[in-house]
Protein backbone atom coordinates (compact mmCIF):
# COMPACT_ATOMS: atom_id res chain seq x y z
CA UNK A 1 0.00 0.00 0.00
CA UNK A 2 2.72 2.06 0.56
CA UNK A 3 4.24 1.64 -2.33
CA UNK A 4 1.34 2.79 -3.91
CA UNK A 5 1.01 5.57 -2.58
CA UNK A 6 4.91 6.62 -3.05
CA UNK A 7 4.82 6.60 -6.93
CA UNK A 8 1.77 8.73 -7.55
CA UNK A 9 3.23 11.57 -4.95
CA UNK A 10 6.92 11.14 -7.17
CA UNK A 11 4.83 11.69 -10.43
CA UNK A 12 3.46 15.08 -8.80
CA UNK A 13 6.87 15.67 -7.15
CA UNK A 14 8.18 15.83 -10.50
CA UNK A 15 6.20 18.69 -11.58
CA UNK A 16 7.33 22.35 -11.24
CA UNK A 17 6.17 23.98 -8.13
CA UNK A 18 4.57 27.01 -10.39
CA UNK A 19 1.86 24.20 -11.95
CA UNK A 20 1.71 22.57 -8.58
CA UNK A 21 0.23 26.27 -6.86
CA UNK A 22 -2.01 26.83 -10.32
CA UNK A 23 -3.47 23.41 -10.38
CA UNK A 24 -4.25 23.84 -7.02
CA UNK A 25 -5.64 27.06 -7.65
CA UNK A 26 -7.79 26.23 -10.44
CA UNK A 27 -8.54 22.81 -9.01
CA UNK A 28 -10.60 24.64 -6.01
CA UNK A 29 -11.96 27.37 -7.88
CA UNK A 30 -13.65 24.68 -9.84
CA UNK A 31 -15.22 23.15 -6.73
CA UNK A 32 -16.10 26.01 -5.54
CA UNK A 33 -17.84 27.19 -8.50
CA UNK A 34 -19.46 23.86 -9.27
CA UNK A 35 -21.18 23.85 -5.97
CA UNK A 36 -21.86 27.42 -6.70
CA UNK A 37 -23.82 26.63 -10.15
CA UNK A 38 -25.12 23.58 -8.71
CA UNK A 39 -27.13 25.51 -6.20
CA UNK A 40 -27.99 28.62 -8.53
CA UNK A 41 -28.96 26.28 -11.37
CA UNK A 42 -31.70 24.37 -9.02
CA UNK A 43 -33.06 27.49 -7.92
CA UNK A 44 -33.26 29.13 -11.02
CA UNK A 45 -34.74 25.75 -12.87
CA UNK A 46 -37.39 25.70 -10.10
CA UNK A 47 -38.25 28.94 -10.03
CA UNK A 48 -38.63 28.82 -13.73
CA UNK A 49 -40.89 25.65 -13.77
CA UNK A 50 -42.96 27.00 -10.87
CA UNK A 51 -43.49 30.57 -12.36
CA UNK A 52 -45.02 28.15 -15.22
CA UNK A 53 -47.03 26.28 -13.22
CA UNK A 54 -48.22 29.39 -11.41
CA UNK A 55 -49.62 30.89 -15.39
CA UNK A 56 -50.73 28.16 -16.03
CA UNK A 57 -52.86 28.03 -12.79
CA UNK A 58 -53.87 31.71 -13.90
CA UNK A 59 -54.95 30.91 -17.02
CA UNK A 60 -56.89 28.09 -16.00
CA UNK A 61 -58.96 30.23 -13.59
CA UNK A 62 -59.00 32.88 -15.32
CA UNK A 63 -60.79 30.46 -18.43
CA UNK A 64 -63.32 28.65 -15.85
CA UNK A 65 -64.38 32.17 -14.49
CA UNK A 66 -65.62 32.89 -17.43
CA UNK A 67 -67.59 29.91 -18.44
CA UNK A 68 -71.03 28.40 -17.65
CA UNK A 69 -71.57 24.76 -17.90
CA UNK A 70 -75.31 23.42 -17.73
CA UNK A 71 -77.11 20.49 -18.21
CA UNK A 72 -80.18 20.58 -21.03
CA UNK A 73 -82.77 17.92 -19.74
CA UNK A 74 -84.35 18.50 -23.33
CA UNK A 75 -81.03 17.98 -25.57
CA UNK A 76 -79.68 15.66 -22.74
CA UNK A 77 -76.11 17.21 -23.36
CA UNK A 78 -74.36 19.98 -21.35
CA UNK A 79 -74.58 23.53 -23.13
CA UNK A 80 -71.45 25.60 -22.64
CA UNK A 81 -71.61 29.34 -22.90
CA UNK A 82 -68.03 31.62 -22.36
CA UNK A 83 -65.54 32.91 -24.91
CA UNK A 84 -64.57 30.28 -27.48
CA UNK A 85 -62.21 28.51 -26.20
CA UNK A 86 -60.82 28.03 -29.41
CA UNK A 87 -59.37 31.40 -29.75
CA UNK A 88 -57.58 31.91 -26.31
CA UNK A 89 -55.77 28.34 -27.66
CA UNK A 90 -54.71 29.19 -30.44
CA UNK A 91 -53.36 32.64 -29.01
CA UNK A 92 -51.64 30.88 -26.55
CA UNK A 93 -50.62 27.97 -28.40
CA UNK A 94 -52.72 25.84 -25.80
CA UNK A 95 -55.05 23.07 -25.85
CA UNK A 96 -58.28 23.76 -23.48
CA UNK A 97 -60.53 20.74 -22.41
CA UNK A 98 -63.86 21.00 -20.60
CA UNK A 99 -64.41 18.15 -18.78
CA UNK A 100 -67.06 16.36 -16.38
CA UNK A 101 -65.64 15.06 -13.52
CA UNK A 102 -64.70 11.77 -14.43
CA UNK A 103 -62.52 13.72 -17.33
CA UNK A 104 -64.77 13.22 -19.99
CA UNK A 105 -64.77 16.03 -22.56
CA UNK A 106 -67.19 18.10 -22.82
CA UNK A 107 -65.56 20.32 -25.23
CA UNK A 108 -61.98 20.30 -26.34
CA UNK A 109 -60.08 22.53 -28.81
CA UNK A 110 -57.89 18.93 -29.63
CA UNK A 111 -60.39 15.77 -29.78
CA UNK A 112 -57.57 13.57 -29.56
CA UNK A 113 -55.88 15.18 -26.10
CA UNK A 114 -56.28 13.18 -23.46
CA UNK A 115 -55.20 14.50 -20.59
CA UNK A 116 -57.18 12.28 -17.70
CA UNK A 117 -59.50 12.82 -14.87
CA UNK A 118 -59.24 16.11 -13.28
CA UNK A 119 -56.76 17.17 -10.59
CA UNK A 120 -55.83 19.69 -8.51
CA UNK A 121 -52.38 20.00 -8.90
CA UNK A 122 -50.21 20.37 -12.06
CA UNK A 123 -50.17 17.07 -14.20
CA UNK A 124 -48.56 16.35 -17.27
CA UNK A 125 -48.88 14.15 -20.07
CA UNK A 126 -46.44 13.46 -22.73
CA UNK A 127 -44.57 17.07 -23.26
CA UNK A 128 -47.56 18.79 -21.93
CA UNK A 129 -48.42 20.62 -18.48
CA UNK A 130 -51.77 20.71 -17.37
CA UNK A 131 -53.51 23.00 -15.21
CA UNK A 132 -57.27 22.07 -13.86
CA UNK A 133 -59.55 24.65 -12.39
CA UNK A 134 -63.31 23.79 -11.40
CA UNK A 135 -66.20 25.75 -13.24
CA UNK A 136 -67.81 27.50 -10.83
CA UNK A 137 -70.88 28.82 -12.91
CA UNK A 138 -72.48 25.06 -13.69
CA UNK A 139 -75.44 23.43 -13.06
CA UNK A 140 -76.60 20.27 -13.56
CA UNK A 141 -73.05 18.82 -13.28
CA UNK A 142 -69.57 19.06 -12.07
CA UNK A 143 -67.29 20.54 -15.15
CA UNK A 144 -63.52 21.38 -14.92
CA UNK A 145 -61.26 23.71 -17.46
CA UNK A 146 -58.30 21.88 -18.11
CA UNK A 147 -55.74 24.31 -19.78
CA UNK A 148 -52.63 22.60 -21.20
CA UNK A 149 -49.24 24.18 -22.58
CA UNK A 150 -46.00 22.29 -23.71
CA UNK A 151 -42.56 22.75 -22.08
CA UNK A 152 -40.50 22.55 -24.59
CA UNK A 153 -39.67 26.22 -24.36
CA UNK A 154 -39.29 25.99 -20.67
CA UNK A 155 -37.12 23.17 -20.92
CA UNK A 156 -34.87 24.70 -23.82
CA UNK A 157 -34.80 27.63 -20.72
CA UNK A 158 -33.23 25.78 -17.95
CA UNK A 159 -31.05 23.29 -20.63
CA UNK A 160 -29.89 27.28 -21.90
CA UNK A 161 -28.96 28.10 -18.52
CA UNK A 162 -27.04 25.15 -17.51
CA UNK A 163 -24.89 25.56 -20.63
CA UNK A 164 -24.11 29.35 -19.64
CA UNK A 165 -23.37 27.61 -15.97
CA UNK A 166 -21.38 25.15 -17.29
CA UNK A 167 -19.30 27.89 -19.52
CA UNK A 168 -19.35 30.06 -16.81
CA UNK A 169 -17.51 27.03 -14.67
CA UNK A 170 -14.95 26.06 -17.52
CA UNK A 171 -13.99 29.82 -18.02
CA UNK A 172 -13.54 30.81 -14.30
CA UNK A 173 -11.28 27.78 -13.79
CA UNK A 174 -9.38 28.71 -16.60
CA UNK A 175 -8.57 32.05 -15.54
CA UNK A 176 -7.98 31.00 -11.95
CA UNK A 177 -5.19 28.55 -13.86
CA UNK A 178 -4.02 31.58 -15.22
CA UNK A 179 -4.01 33.61 -12.18
CA UNK A 180 -2.41 31.01 -10.42
CA UNK A 181 0.70 30.43 -12.61
CA UNK A 182 0.61 34.55 -12.90
CA UNK A 183 0.97 34.58 -8.89
CA UNK A 184 3.12 31.84 -9.04
CA UNK A 185 5.92 33.13 -11.60
CA UNK A 186 5.72 36.35 -9.84
CA UNK A 187 6.53 34.19 -6.28
CA UNK A 188 8.97 31.89 -7.73
CA UNK A 189 10.64 34.95 -9.08
CA UNK A 190 12.97 36.06 -6.00
CA UNK A 191 13.82 31.94 -5.77
CA UNK A 192 14.57 32.21 -9.29
CA UNK A 193 17.13 35.29 -8.64
CA UNK A 194 19.00 33.16 -5.86
CA UNK A 195 18.91 29.95 -8.07
CA UNK A 196 21.20 32.16 -10.90
CA UNK A 197 23.26 34.21 -8.28
CA UNK A 198 24.09 30.82 -6.69
CA UNK A 199 25.17 29.50 -10.25
CA UNK A 200 27.21 32.19 -10.63
CA UNK A 201 29.21 31.76 -7.84
CA UNK A 202 29.49 27.72 -8.22
CA UNK A 203 30.83 28.96 -11.28
CA UNK A 204 33.22 32.06 -10.46
CA UNK A 205 33.87 29.74 -7.42
CA UNK A 206 33.82 33.38 -5.80
CA UNK A 207 32.45 32.96 -2.18
CA UNK A 208 33.11 36.78 -1.14
CA UNK A 209 29.70 37.59 -3.54
CA UNK A 210 26.86 38.36 -1.31
CA UNK A 211 22.89 37.40 -2.04
CA UNK A 212 20.71 40.30 -2.43
CA UNK A 213 18.87 41.28 0.45
CA UNK A 214 14.54 40.45 0.41
CA UNK A 215 12.42 42.62 0.23
CA UNK A 216 9.97 40.62 2.36
CA UNK A 217 11.01 38.77 5.75
CA UNK A 218 9.52 35.21 4.60
CA UNK A 219 10.72 31.98 3.59
CA UNK A 220 12.85 33.54 0.69
CA UNK A 221 14.00 35.79 2.71
CA UNK A 222 15.34 33.38 5.22
CA UNK A 223 16.90 31.19 2.30
CA UNK A 224 19.03 33.94 0.81
CA UNK A 225 20.04 35.40 5.02
CA UNK A 226 21.67 31.42 5.49
CA UNK A 227 23.37 31.50 1.66
CA UNK A 228 24.58 34.52 2.68
CA UNK A 229 25.73 33.46 5.83
CA UNK A 230 27.08 30.52 4.49
CA UNK A 231 28.99 32.93 1.49
CA UNK A 232 30.78 35.23 4.68
CA UNK A 233 31.81 31.86 6.41
CA UNK A 234 33.19 30.67 2.93
CA UNK A 235 35.19 33.81 2.50
CA UNK A 236 36.30 33.96 5.71
CA UNK A 237 37.51 30.66 5.78
CA UNK A 238 39.51 30.92 2.45
CA UNK A 239 41.12 34.30 3.53
CA UNK A 240 42.58 32.75 6.61
CA UNK A 241 43.98 29.74 4.65
CA UNK A 242 45.28 32.30 2.42
CA UNK A 243 47.11 34.44 5.76
CA UNK A 244 48.29 31.36 6.98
Amino acid sequence: EGGLMARPMRLIERIPVRWRIAVTCAGLTFLILVVFALVLGNLVGDRIRNDFNDDLQGAAGAIAAETRVAFDPVQGEPVIAGPPISDTAMMEGAVIRVVDEGGRPLAATRPDADFGPPRSEITEAGTFRIATEPVANSSGLTAFIQYAEPDDDVEASISRLWLFLAAGVLGGTLLALLAGLAVAHRAMRPVAALTTLAREIATTRDPSRRMPSAAADDEVGELAETMDGMLEALDQARTERERA
